[in-house]
């Protein structure tokens, strides 16, 4: 074997690469190609890693997870904890603490309710793909993620089938209890 051999082999070897990546990708990487995702997908994504992991104050570091309503009317920001509560009172106190770090992770001031910066909430953030704004977003986007985005909480009683839940916008300061 002399100086060349390795050379040949290496160029033989570049060669064909590309040969290999011309191959068709198959039915599910095609279907998968052909599925965009959404803005609202990409969001709810984006939120969800974004707030999973939030630290509240009595709970440490808490689930969190986002979705779409129903009625596809809202988003539901979900804040739990694998912690029992003892009793009512302490489940409300946890809730009332998810409710706070919620819209705190998002701009919002909790004791006034209203968003920390001049701008808005950071909400919007979550909808966008990183590139500018198209002619067809709405000047009000962010402004009406704002109103449609609900904090919730929910936690279950020690030794028991109950649980607390509470619900509340994410601007205000208003918080809704159910035992």
């Amino acid at each position: 074997m002399n100086m060349r051999t390795p050379h040949l082999l290496m160029t033989l070897m570049l060669l064909a690469t590309p040969l290999l990546c011309i191959a068709d990708p198959g039915a599910t990487m095609r279907y998968l190609i052909n599925k965009p995702i959404t803005l609202l997908d990409w969001g709810l994504e984006k939120m969800n890693k974004g707030l999973d992991g939030l630290h509240v104050t009595d709970l440490g570091k808490i689930r969190v997870t986002v979705t779409l309503s129903e009625d596809k009317s809202h988003i539901i920001i979900l804040g739990h904890s694998f912690r029992e509560a003892s009793d009512a009172q302490e489940a409300r106190t946890w809730c009332k603490q998810t409710i706070i770090g919620i819209r705190s992770a998002l701009g919002v001031n909790p004791d006034t309710g209203l968003p920390v910066m001049p701008t808005g909430t950071s909400v919007g953030n979550y909808f966008t793909h990183g590139a500018p704004a198209g002619k067809d977003e709405p000047k009000t986007l962010s402004h009406d993620l704002e109103n449609m985005i609900l904090a919730e909480g929910m936690y279950a009683l020690m030794n028991s089938t109950k649980k607390v839940q509470c619900q509340a916008p994410i601007l205000g300061t208003e918080i809704t209890y159910r035992d």
